[in-house]
């Protein structure tokens, strides 16, 4: 569910529910269209190479909260 700047996020998996804020939002959006690193989340959000960190920042939230997860 979104409202405003911010959603709900329901994990089936464990039966979590997340408040995240548009950041987020935005990222998991950028996701649907297929795995990605930090470089190319930041190219499908028109982002500058000075939101890498930020975005990396919510991808390790996204991974601790079991909602993404990537191969290292």
């Amino acid at each position: 569910m979104i409202c405003g700047d911010e959603a709900v996020l329901y994990n089936e998996l464990s039966g979590d529910t997340h408040l995240v804020d548009s950041d987020v939002i935005a990222v998991l959006l950028a996701l649907r269209a297929g795995a990605a690193g930090v470089p190319e989340l930041c190219a499908r959000l028109d982002a500058g190479a000075d939101a890498a960190a930020g975005i990396g920042t919510i991808l390790a939230g996204l991974r601790h909260l079991a909602l993404v997860e990537w191969a290292t």
